[in-house]
């Protein structure tokens, strides 16, 4: 009699939302990584456009240039500040979606306990079996004699 798990589609169940829970989260990890990068190329542009803008002033820069610059500086600021909120709003994302993951791999974890114990419990009844099996072809063995 081999092994059978009676809960074994259930964990296969647990496993496959554990995994999708898992890229569910490296997905969000992912988007926050692009979020930052994007934030850090606005705020290098900014840094650029501010020395850029210093050097303008000192070459002779008329205000038509300095109303365009500041206009371009304030649409530079609103996109910083939306990606500022979305990194943060996926941030609290991020931390769902991992205790959401965490509760998945929890409950998986659960299931595989009770196959090992299962699984001990019925190693052990099969060495036992085995035992009994041996011991009652001895008795059988010694109980009948032996024919010359």
């Amino acid at each position: 009699m081999t092994f059978r798990f009676s809960l074994e589609s259930l964990l296969r169940l647990r496993r496959s939302i554990e995994e999708r829970e898992r890229a569910a989260l490296l997905a969000i990890v992912e988007e926050i990584a692009r979020a930052r990068s994007d934030l850090g190329a606005v705020e290098r542009h900014q840094a650029e456009q501010a020395k850029n803008r210093w050097a303008s002033l000192n070459e002779g820069a008329t205000g038509s240039d300095l109303h365009l610059a500041t206009i371009c500086e304030n649409a530079a600021e609103q996109l910083r500040a939306l990606l500022a909120a979305r990194i943060e709003k996926l941030r609290t994302t991020e931390e769902q979606r991992r205790r959401e993951w965490l509760d998945a791999r929890r409950e998986r974890e659960i299931l595989d306990k009770v196959r090992e114990q299962q699984y001990a419990a019925y190693c052990i009844e099969a060495a036992r079996r085995e035992q009994a099996a041996a011991d009652d072809l001895y008795l059988l063995r010694r109980s009948v004699p032996a024919r010359r």
